[in-house]
């Protein structure tokens, strides 16, 4: 719940920083609205998780879900972040075939 409230202030933070109209046309465009829709789904999942079903694997693959989400969203922002990531993930995928 702690990370979870945490990334919400840091949510709020960048709200405050860049204006909440801009700051929620820019999560919503096309590159990233996939990314901001699994974040705010795992937050809550996660709260939901953790608070009213109490069951710590769910929390914390919630979690995971969070910490992926927010890492590609971020990325979004940073020019070829994403395909850098897309293809290191794919490497490693690929290194555990074969």
């Amino acid at each position: 719940v702690t990370y979870t409230l945490g990334n919400l202030c840091a949510m709020g933070g960048t709200l405050f920083m860049f204006g909440p109209i801009s700051q929620c046309k820019n999560m919503f465009r096309m590159r990233r609205i996939w990314a901001t829709l699994i974040y705010f789904f795992s937050m809550g999942m996660t709260i939901t998780a953790a608070v009213y079903w109490d069951d710590p694997f769910l929390t914390l693959v919630f979690m995971l879900f969070q910490m992926a989400a927010l890492t590609w969203y971020c990325a979004s922002y940073i020019p070829f972040a994403q395909r850098i990531l897309k293809g290191c993930l794919g490497k490693a995928l690929g290194e555990l075939d074969g």
